[in-house]
């Protein structure tokens, strides 16, 4: 049986994660979420076959553009995002993966007015600085001898003091980094 570790170790591996989804705000407002992400994570074998812990580290952006091009007021929200997760996978002809995700976030909120309309939008401006939480699973498909791993997921989002909750789609996509010499290949 294939197994992702089988032929290569990988001590770390550096990737990037691509995520959109929709969040309903006030029950009727729908805005469109884009994140992206770099990474890097780390595996450590547990005492059981093909299981392995695998501790990271992200960076990110995203963007929500509420109500999209049709509606002459419109909210952007700028996000950008820092944080580590802890996962546990298991190593086969998939991947299947449970992690957790904490991270500390820059949120930036700038109002978007037609030019006939005069208010003062400095009080919708604003920059916030707010903390979230994350579940993932995923199933990762190993190609390339297991050296890339591509990692479609769902994730549901929590983040302090927002009450919309966000369920986000998205891949992964990770390279693996053999820190061997390179005749041990």
């Amino acid at each position: 049986m294939f197994a992702l570790f089988d032929s290569l170790l990988p001590l770390m591996s550096l990737g990037i994660a691509v995520a959109g989804g929709e969040r309903t705000d006030a029950g009727f407002t729908t805005s469109n979420i884009s994140e992206y992400e770099i990474f890097t994570q780390g595996y450590l074998q547990l005492p059981f076959d093909n299981v392995f812990l695998r501790p990271g580290a992200r960076l990110g952006f995203g963007y929500n553009d509420s109500d999209g091009p049709s509606n002459p007021i419109r909210i952007f929200e700028t996000t950008y995002k820092a944080g580590a997760e802890l996962a546990l996978l298991y190593s086969g002809i998939v991947v299947p993966t449970f992690s957790i995700q904490g991270f500390v976030l820059n949120r930036a909120l700038k109002l978007s007015l037609p030019d006939n309309v005069t208010t003062n939008s400095n009080l919708m401006n604003r920059t916030e600085w707010l903390y979230s939480n994350t579940v993932s699973l995923s199933v990762g498909i190993p190609v390339f001898d297991g050296r890339v791993l591509i990692e479609p997921f769902y994730r549901l989002v929590n983040i302090d003091n927002d009450f919309r909750q966000d369920d986000l789609f998205g891949c992964e996509f990770s390279v693996s980094m053999n820190l061997q010499a390179a005749d041990s290949l």
